[in-house]
């Protein structure tokens, strides 16, 4: 497992400049624990950028850590967890009044493994640490990486929420809707 994480960091750091990347060195490879093991393939930090406005308002740039990365990751999970037990809900009474129709589960709860992610980390007007997160099952473009993928409609394929770790909370959660 450490390995595994040496070999993405490694190669995090060698495929983007420390600014684009945005993770603070003051954490050296060796002072991190075993535990912490981030897969970075489909994670992009994209820096803070004034054209960006609309996701983000009067707000600094921030840094994310790899505890602050594996913060992100566990409440990203409990959100969607949450989200997901809703849409089953949603699911089950649309199949009982609609039992001929052919609802799809995929069309409904989401799957975070088979997103990409980019990350917005920054310092809200109180001070907190914040990350916009933007999600998307479907990568429209190469430079997703680089820059902000954003679509109209496309449901549950694409979705966004800002996440609050001076709070632990996930706010603004948005799925997009369908065409």
């Amino acid at each position: 497992m450490k390995y595994i994480f040496t070999m993405n960091f490694l190669f995090l750091l060698a495929a983007c400049s420390q600014e684009q990347t945005q993770i603070s060195d003051n954490k050296k490879q060796k002072d991190l624990p075993d535990s912490i093991a981030i897969d970075m393939s489909d994670i992009a930090i994209i820096p803070l950028d004034s054209s960006n406005n609309w996701a983000v308002k009067n707000e600094q740039p921030a840094v994310l850590s790899t505890q602050e990365l594996a913060e992100i990751d566990s409440l990203l999970s409990a959100c969607l967890s949450k989200y997901n037990i809703e849409q089953e809900k949603k699911l089950e009474q649309l199949k009982a009044k609609h039992p001929t129709h052919n609802f799809k589960t995929e069309d409904y709860v989401i799957n975070l493994p088979n997103y990409k992610r980019q990350y917005i980390a920054t310092l809200n007007n109180k001070g907190e640490k914040e990350v916009w997160v933007n999600c998307f099952c479907s990568t429209p473009r190469n430079d997703w990486n680089k820059e902000i993928i954003m679509v109209k409609d496309g449901g549950n394929c694409y979705f966004n929420l800002t996440i609050n770790l001076s709070t632990n909370q996930c706010l603004n959660f948005m799925v997009n809707g369908e065409a």
